[in-house]
C-alpha cells in the first residue's frame, strides 16, 4: 500500500489554542487605551480613552512610583418584571518614577470621554561646587 507520512498532530491544536488564546485571553492594560507624551520634557502627559464614564466613575491615585486607575460601575434597571443588573470595571496601573515626576501637582482634565493627565516633572536645582586650590 501507500506509505503513510507522520502528521505532527499537535501543531494543529497548537496554532488552534493559540488562535483562540490570542482573542479571548485576558491582557493586561487592554483597557483603558493610552497615548503618552512629552510636552518640552517639563510634563507627562498621558490620555486615557474612557467613554461612557463620568468624573465620579473614576479614581486617580499614586502608590509610590505607581499611578492607579480604576473604575467600577454598576447600573440597575427595572422593567416590568425583569431586573437587570450591569457591572463594568477596570483597575490598572502605570509606573510613573517619583524621583522625576511631581506627583502631588497632577492635573485631571475628563471631557467627551477622553481623561487629560498633566505630571510636571521634577525641576533639578543644578548645584555649583566652588573649587579651592592650594598653593
Amino acid at each position: 500500500m501507500f506509505d503513510l507520512l507522520p502528521v505532527n498532530s499537535t501543531s494543529l491544536f497548537n496554532d488552534v489554542d493559540r488562535f483562540f488564546n490570542y482573542f479571548f485571553e485576558k491582557r493586561d492594560n487592554q483597557f483603558p487605551e493610552v497615548n503618552s507624551w512629552l510636552d518640552d520634557e517639563k510634563n507627562l502627559n498621558l490620555k486615557f480613552i474612557l467613554p461612557g464614564y463620568t468624573e465620579k466613575d473614576i479614581n486617580i491615585s499614586f502608590d509610590g512610583n505607581y499611578l492607579l486607575l480604576e473604575s467600577k460601575i454598576e447600573k440597575e434597571t427595572t422593567e416590568k418584571d425583569e431586573f437587570r443588573k450591569s457591572v463594568s470595571s477596570f483597575k490598572t496601573k502605570y509606573m510613573i518614577p517619583s524621583s522625576k515626576f511631581n506627583q502631588e501637582a497632577t492635573e485631571a482634565k475628563l471631557k467627551d470621554g477622553i481623561l487629560l493627565l498633566k505630571i510636571p516633572a521634577k525641576v533639578e536645582e543644578t548645584k555649583k561646587i566652588q573649587i579651592e586650590f592650594k598653593e
